[in-house]
């Protein structure tokens, strides 16, 4: 998980598998630099406001209403989906 603009930017695809996008940390400007540098890692934006139709037009894969599941298996559950946009799993 990108906890600022600055880690995001320097994401190594080779070793992150998934970074989750934050609407608050400039998220789809974010999500188009990560793009646009080739980073191939599953991208997840997280807003509290619909904002899905934006990341995914940015170059996310999924998208999480804030607040999503805390519960174990709910959030197991959402990760699962999130992971499976770009069959990371099966």
């Amino acid at each position: 998980m990108c906890i600022s603009l600055k880690q995001c930017l320097h994401v190594n695809s080779k070793h992150q598998q998934m970074a989750s996008i934050e609407k608050q940390l400039l998220g789809t400007e974010t999500v188009r630099a990560l793009r646009s540098r080739g980073v191939q890692s599953v991208i997840c934006g997280l807003s509290a406001n619909d904002m899905e139709q934006q990341f995914k037009e940015a170059g996310a894969d999924a998208f999480l209403f804030k607040p999503f599941p805390c519960e174990k298996e709910a959030l197991s559950v959402e990760l699962t989906r999130v992971l499976k946009t770009r069959g990371m799993l099966c």
